[in-house]
């Protein structure tokens, strides 16, 4: 009686063991949403994202991918794009630039031209600073300023190479258009090879509204550049006389 009591509570034991061990092969299985104990979610270097479920003996495997690193480049493709734009903008940056420059030097020209100074000379033609006969005393400017009582304060500049002659430019004279002096401004040294103004208040009769002023150098008397101005209103036009004094009696007043 006692041995079939062992034998039944050893049938028992082994069956409660056998059941024990099924249930712990569930515990070790997937729960009923699919994530097992061992699912783990690992990020490949591709920056893909991998979930694997283990259920059973079968060893079903799920991957599911997202996006990852492939999701930034494409935004680095676009920052890339963007760059690219910015290279456009560079290259319309430095289309920008060589239009500035090409405007840049033909207002350069430009700029040439009037510092040469186009001036009109006898019979129509033109004349530039870079044309005259520096040995010659040259009028390149003349300004008038009215005083009163027929006193007219002029402003006259001269061109000439006084350094390269043995003699300088030793004053300017203003004379009516018939020749005769009016006054001069005498200039009692050397001035270099370059422009220079001196000023002269001189006495204008009423009844002469147009004058020339010369200039005069000590090797070549009166020649070069002259200049014809209205009085009072001081508009000018320069003249060539060539290497001698020139008659301007029948010339047109500006």
């Amino acid at each position: 009686m006692r041995r079939s009591s062992s034998r039944r509570w050893f049938v028992l034991a082994t069956t409660a063991c056998v059941g024990s061990f099924a249930g712990c092969v569930d515990a070790d299985g997937d729960d009923p949403g699919g994530s097992g104990a061992d699912a783990d979610s690992t990020t490949g270097t591709d920056g893909t994202a991998t979930v694997t479920s283990e259920g059973g003996a079968a060893g079903a495997t799920t991957t599911t991918e997202g996006e990852g690193t492939d999701g930034d480049s494409t935004t680095s493709d676009g920052g890339s794009t963007a760059n690219d734009d910015d290279s456009t903008g560079s290259d319309a940056d430095s289309t920008t630039d060589d239009e500035s420059a090409a405007t840049s030097e033909t207002d350069e020209e430009a700029s040439t031209t009037t510092d040469e100074g186009a001036e009109t000379a006898d019979g129509g033609g033109t004349r530039t600073k870079a044309d005259l006969d520096l040995q010659e005393a040259n009028v390149t400017g003349v300004e008038i300023e009215e005083q009163g009582g027929g006193e007219i304060l002029f402003s006259v500049t001269l061109y000439h190479d006084d350094d390269g002659e043995d003699g300088y430019a030793n004053w300017w004279t203003v004379e009516t258009l018939d020749g005769e002096e009016l006054g001069r401004r005498e200039l009692l040294h050397e001035h270099g090879t370059g422009e220079f103004t001196r000023e002269q208040t001189i006495s204008v009769p009423d009844d002469v509204d147009c004058v020339v002023v010369r200039g005069h150098d000590q090797m070549h008397d009166y020649g070069g550049q002259a200049a014809i101005v209205s009085v009072p209103s001081g508009e000018t036009r320069f003249v060539d006389q060539g290497q001698k004094r020139k008659s301007f009696a029948d010339t047109y007043c500006p």
